[in-house]
């Protein structure tokens, strides 16, 4: 070789390189940026013919994000079967083979839809009530690691009250007995908005006590 020349995203690295007669190497004294690198190599032999090549390679250290996921984290759900999905991205690729989705420990990856960007999992049999686990992880092209873990609430099971004051039936002499109620979810929690109160079909929600265990009320 009479000459040689390396370059690296643009910069002349040929002074760092190890160069022979048949080869070279070239080894760098700092991190490369994330991104696509682009190389090109030029050497001269002792007649003077050039010989060159250029090629690029990705250099991915960043794990891949597992995003937008569904059902939302934290949720109360309805649905006997709800659908899990979610998004994934990363600057190299995803590598969709790598894919893995649990279920309350269960594995279910061989029952999701898995593409480069997005995965989906339906059921196959009713969910059991109660906080549902969920855990998925893939890997990039570069072989990063990216995870996520959420869970949600399940629950088709409506509200328990309490034995009414008065009790149902009693016999009583107070003119305006106070009018007391307890209630309970045990999966979920009680939406307060939702609670409305008759008294011999009036609406007297307006006038009534309302906490998120139960009510009371007083007529006028």
């Amino acid at each position: 070789l009479s000459s040689f020349r390396l370059i690296q995203n643009g910069q002349d690295v040929s002074a760092q390189a190890q160069v022979n007669q048949c080869c070279f190497a070239f080894t760098p004294t700092a991190d490369v940026p994330e991104g696509v690198v682009s190389l090109h190599v030029e050497v001269r032999d002792i007649a003077g013919n050039l010989g060159e090549a250029n090629w690029t390679y990705i250099t991915d250290r960043t794990a891949p994000v597992i995003f937008d996921v569904r059902p939302p984290p934290a949720s109360v759900q309805t649905a006997a079967r709800p659908v899990v999905s979610g998004s994934m991205r990363n600057g190299s690729g995803i590598d969709p083979t790598t894919f893995r989705l649990t279920q309350n420990g269960v594995n279910v990856t061989g029952q999701t839809q898995v593409t480069a960007s997005s995965f989906t999992f339906t059921p196959g049999t009713d969910v059991p009530e109660g906080l549902v686990l969920l855990h998925s992880e893939v890997r990039d092209l570069a072989g990063n690691l990216g995870l996520t873990d959420w869970t949600y609430v399940l629950d088709r099971t409506g509200p328990s009250f309490g034995v009414p004051q008065p009790p149902d039936g009693a016999r009583i002499e107070e003119d305006r007995p106070e009018i007391r109620i307890t209630y309970l979810d045990a999966l979920s929690a009680i939406d307060v908005s939702s609670v409305r109160v008759l008294v011999r079909g009036v609406d007297v929600t307006g006038s009534a006590v309302i906490t998120s265990t139960g009510i009371s009320y007083t007529p006028p």
